[in-house]
């Protein structure tokens, strides 16, 4: 059991309290040196000297000073110690009583001295002005994190390497844009990811905002020497991919496709043990999958209620059996206790498969109780829960009195098995054995003791699985007795395992994109305890699922997942626009699959649209033209459009259409349209229209636009390059 103690301290004058934990959380910090019991809060005299602590207060804010830079007006502080397992730190914070009420919170190891966290928090300044762009590019700021993780974590910094954060940048408007940085540690020249040095930096100004150490020092990390090689790695993995029916997950739940895919068993939770061979088993619920991966153990949703009126309905037209005959079903089946009443009863649809009617039921008394679901039509078991509050056995200072475990895994699985085969014949006949692990009691001296055993079974269709489809169980290890059970097994259509691709193809398409890489990683197999292991991992997979037919990556709705943007582009060197195109590609705002840009051709109200709403920090995915919808809706939701404009979205956009759209981006849309108030001094002005005069007055004054000959030209079709610039421009406007 994990414990954790604060002492409250009060030195002089300072009043402290408990620090609540940073944003980027504790620093797990391992020291070999030993740990002395929390001692009981000393008097206010006695605070400097804690047993436990060999770095005292004052050191600790002496250490936090040295490398934090603590404004003078910061003229209130609080502190506590928190121990937590081995780790001792002290939590310093720092604050301002007037405005603004900015912060800043250091923590530092109470052993060692070392500075462990840092996060720095300014107050949002209505009058501050930013602009959305940011003053430091991300590779810029790289180099000022690099200087910080040195200079807070000199003794960790050189086992390090940078790795690029995937979401890497936080734009909030109104608020300066944030970069984050990871440095992973390096043992034996392979990457262990559970040790890291984290760094956020104002883009705005470079500052430092958060600081946070994870690192375990007692940690041990088996040799490499003996390493299976890749390619013995990459057949294992082979062996794990096989070709299942999907059921994505949709809204409308009333017809339920069925797709077939390729999917990698454990999907990113695959690690192969480098040194053995194996697969790592890690004790986790198997989950049943529907799209999201629901639990066939929990309602996710609870099912949805039927009201009177709509039971009455129902009644007439599906020939459902009563709630009488549904209750005699479960009692049949179930052994329900004499002194459990009926509390609960209801008739539902199964959220994951509306078309099936359930009768659900639930019985209890004052220390156990049992739910029951009955289908409505056939009055089959779909599911049930006992739970009873008086334990077989009682745990007292970590040593178990009472009872003994009577059941092995094996045998519990042969209960399930049987009760499966009792209650569905032909259901036994199409199953096949998931997953099975041990719901374990945890006691002293790292003994272990199972509590029950829980069984995953998957559907079988022509010899395929559907993981959407099966049986969950669960089977008290103490007495044998079946505590839980599901069925899910739905009358739907499956398509034939005709013209799909085969496994190699799919194979390589899997280690092609997620890259199957050597790593250390910490983890608990079966009943052990945590520990770290030599892996081969495909971490950078974009998904476990592939559709069968077209090779192509699917997310949980069974669509094809967006191809990844282009980060350079081939034919805009030596381009007047290359600067300002990279940085809006760098910035995700500008998105393209190919690989060239076209800088010279005319760009499309629909494309213009989708970059300023990338600009304004919402996320766009390509290919624009399938996302039309999610962009306008976005652009309405911003008020760069108005629903009477959701016309000709693949025409080309004219300089005066442009510089509405920056304008309306910006939210000076209200003052551009006082037009009495704005002169546009431009050989054409007359060829503007009155009501669209603050408009390019506006893009003009605030150098969105630049005039050419001293005219406006508000028909012209602008370039994607020109649009480029413009929404530069736009991004340096400060608000």
């Amino acid at each position: 059991m994990l414990k954790k103690a604060v002492l409250y301290l009060t030195a002089g004058s300072l009043t402290s309290c408990l620090l609540l934990s940073p944003v980027m959380g504790f620093a797990e910090i391992t020291s070999p040196a030993p740990v002395q019991k929390m001692a009981a809060p000393k008097t206010s005299k006695e605070t400097e000297e804690i047993p436990l602590a060999k770095v005292s207060l004052s050191e600790a804010i002496k250490k936090a000073k040295s490398v934090i830079n603590i404004p003078g007006d910061y003229d209130q502080f609080q502190s506590s110690l928190n121990s937590y397992r081995d780790r001792i730190e002290w939590n310093l914070h720092w604050n301002r009583s007037k405005e603004p009420h900015d912060s800043i919170s250091v923590r530092i190891n109470a052993i060692s001295g070392e500075t462990t966290g840092m996060h720095c928090w300014k107050q949002h300044n209505p009058g501050g002005k930013y602009s959305r762009l940011p003053e430091y590019s991300y590779h810029e700021a790289a180099e000022l994190a690099k200087k910080w993780a040195q200079k807070l974590s000199p003794k960790y910094y050189p086992q390090t390497k940078m790795e690029i954060v995937k979401y890497n940048q936080s734009m909030t408007p109104g608020r300066p844009a944030e970069y984050y940085y990871k440095f992973i540690r390096v043992v034996n020249g392979i990457s262990y990811p559970e040790n890291s040095i984290h760094i956020g930096i104002n883009a705005y100004t470079g500052e430092l905002i958060s600081f946070n150490l994870k690192w375990n020092e007692t940690e041990q990390f088996p040799s490499p020497v003996n390493k299976i090689p890749k390619g013995q790695a990459e057949k294992i993995f082979s062996s794990q991919v096989e070709l299942v029916y999907f059921s994505p997950h949709t809204y409308n739940r009333k017809d339920i496709p069925v797709i077939l895919t390729y999917q990698v068993n454990k999907g990113r939770s695959l690690y192969i043990n480098a040194l053995t061979g194996e697969v790592i088993e890690s004790p986790r619920y198997h989950i049943l999958q529907d799209g999201k991966g629901e639990e066939m153990g929990a309602d996710v949703k609870e099912d949805r209620a039927l009201t009177p009126a709509e039971i009455k309905e129902v009644e007439k037209y599906n020939n459902i059996i009563s709630a009488e005959k549904a209750v005699q079903s479960s009692e049949k089946i179930i052994n329900i206790a004499k002194e459990q009443k009926l509390a609960e009863s209801r008739l539902t649809r199964n959220y994951r498969y509306p078309q099936q009617l359930l009768w659900k039921f639930y019985w209890k008394d004052e220390n156990s109780g049992c739910h029951t679901s009955i289908d409505a039509v056939t009055g089959e078991l779909v599911s049930f829960n006992k739970w009873n509050s008086l334990h077989e056995f009682q745990i007292k200072n970590g040593v178990v009195t009472g009872e003994k475990v009577k059941y092995t895994q094996e045998q519990a699985e042969k209960a399930a098995s049987d009760f499966i085969k009792k209650m569905q014949p032909e259901h036994y006949k199409k199953i096949r054995l998931e997953s099975a692990w041990a719901n374990n009691i945890y006691l002293k001296e790292g003994k272990v003791m199972p509590r029950d055993y829980h069984f995953s079974f998957t559907r079988l269709v022509n010899g395929i699985p559907y993981p959407g489809n099966g049986f969950e169980i669960t089977v008290n290890a103490w007495t044998g007795e079946i505590t839980y059970y599901r069925m899910e097994w739905w009358n739907i259509d499956f398509p034939p395992a005709s013209g799909v691709i085969n496994k190699e193809r799919a194979v390589n398409k899997f280690l092609s994109q997620g890259q199957l890489d050597l790593s250390y990683v910490r983890l608990q197999e079966k009943e052990e305890k945590l520990k770290t292991y030599l892996v081969y991992h495909c971490k950078d997979m974009p998904s476990h699922l592939l559709n069968a037919h077209t090779g192509s990556f699917i997310d949980w709705r069974g669509e094809p997942l967006p191809p990844q943007p282009t980060r350079e582009f081939s034919d805009i060197s030596g381009h007047p626009a290359e600067e300002n195109i990279n940085l809006l590609t760098s910035l995700n705002i500008i998105k393209s699959s190919e690989d060239k840009f076209y800088p010279d051709k005319k760009i499309t109200k629909l494309e213009v649209l989708a970059w300023l709403v990338g600009a304004r920090g919402w996320q766009v995915n390509i290919p624009y033209e399938k996302n039309a919808e999610k962009i306008i809706d976005a652009a309405l939701h911003l008020g760069i459009l108005e629903k009477r404009e959701i016309v000709d979205l693949n025409k080309e956009l004219t300089r005066l259409e442009w510089a509405q759209l920056m304008i309306n981006a910006l939210d000076y849309d209200g003052a551009a349209e006082l037009e009495e108030i704005y002169l546009l001094n431009t050989e054409d002005a007359a060829s503007v229209p009155s009501e669209m005069k603050g408009y390019a007055s506006l893009s003009l004054g605030l150098k969105l636009l630049s005039p050419i000959d001293n005219k406006f030209y508000p028909g012209k079709k602008i370039t994607k390059a020109e649009a480029a610039v413009s929404l530069v421009n736009l991004l340096k406007v400060k608000k």
